[in-house]
């Protein structure tokens, strides 16, 4: 519900823009309004399938709450309430006209098709229009050009070397940890019996989709695919959190080893080692910062433990031992032990967390 119709800023959330830590959040102001909306134009310009669309709708709801809880000024349309629009530049002119906006703002959209309707929107005499970055990306549009030269054909590999070690991921004095930039060698393993008993059990999560499935059928939205009464995705910045913890410490360790094996003979085949996290990163409620960050600090976390495994000499139980021994298992420059572990160590990028 709309507090305040004295607005003069309207800001476009689209639905693959719910990045709570954009910098439009860092301060909240009552003049200005962001608008989340469902419309038939982003429903109907494909088919999709019917847990996209369910998987949207309750990412948008749910980030729309977050943000009103957090006291930002929020108008949240469903396609109950946007019905009449024949697409989004008539939408974002009735709230303009509706509220007497000054100045309309939007996200670069990721979408070529939305950029180009967006940047030839022209919304009213006397309102202005600005394009913001999506803050997203670890490498920033404008940028793209300099990175990638049309005359000159590029690697992907080149580039993933190359942001390695712009972002100091895994490497060691300009080197990657390990010794090699990639395994691929090593990632075609095939499951065996035993490999299909150990697969882990997925992370699912029970959202209720039917409010979202009687608007689709209310409005008559053609889709394909099956969904039953709850969708197991996640829709919110914190079950994607979940989602990046579950992944980190159940399917990491495995997840190269058989990222292109598949199975028919386990419940899980559907699952295996993925992530499933692209839907969470593809609307932005998770950074792919966040992810980097989190698979390097369970890699070190595993190389730390497995040297601590090899070099303890305290064999008692715990109920043997003193206070300080049930609390504590010390152990000396570790980092003289392991190459690995010196790598962490000598961190400047995490040094420059700590101090």
């Amino acid at each position: 519900m709309i507090t305040n119709s004295t607005y003069t800023c309207l800001r476009l959330i689209l639905g693959d823009q719910l990045n709570a830590r954009h910098s439009w959040y860092t301060q909240k102001d009552e003049k200005c309004l962001y608008l989340i909306a469902e419309l038939r134009q982003e429903t109907d310009y494909v088919k999709h399938h019917v847990q996209k669309l369910c998987g949207f709708f309750l990412a948008m709801e749910a980030f729309a709450c977050a943000l009103k809880q957090s006291g930002h000024q929020i108008l949240h349309m469903t396609l109950d309430d946007t019905s009449d629009f024949v697409d989004l530049p008539s939408l974002i002119r009735f709230v303009c006209q509706k509220y007497d906006i000054q100045t309309f703002e939007y996200q670069r959209p990721d979408e070529y098709r939305l950029l180009r309707q967006l940047q030839a929107f022209e919304p009213g005499s006397g309102i202005a229009k600005n394009e913001w970055d999506t803050e997203h990306f670890l490498v920033p549009f404008d940028e793209l050009g300099h990175r990638f030269k049309p005359s000159k054909p590029g690697r992907m590999e080149h580039f993933y070397r190359g942001m390695r070690r712009e972002y100091d991921l895994l490497m060691d004095d300009n080197q990657p940890v390990g010794g090699k930039w990639n395994y691929d060698a090593e990632n075609r393993c095939k499951l065996k019996s035993a490999d299909v008993e150990s697969l882990p059990e997925p992370l699912v999560f029970a959202n209720p989709v039917a409010p979202v499935l009687k608007r689709l059928r209310r409005h008559n939205v053609a889709c394909f695919g099956e969904v039953g009464e709850h969708l197991v995705w996640p829709v919110t910045r914190q079950q994607a959190l979940m989602q990046l913890n579950h992944f980190c410490r159940h399917c990491l360790p495995r997840f190269g080893q058989f990222q292109d094996a598949m199975t028919g003979k386990s419940v899980h085949a559907w699952s295996l080692y993925h992530s499933r996290l692209s839907f969470a990163l593809n609307t932005k409620m998770l950074h792919p910062k966040q992810v980097l960050d989190a698979a390097t600090i369970r890699h070190f976390n595993e190389v730390i433990s497995r040297k601590v495994a090899e070099i303890n000499t305290e064999k008692r139980d715990l109920g043997a031992r003193d206070t300080y021994g049930k609390a504590f298992l010390q152990l000396f420059n570790l980092w003289l032990e392991d190459e690995e572990i010196k790598a962490l160590v000598f961190d400047q990028r995490l040094a420059s967390i700590a101090t």
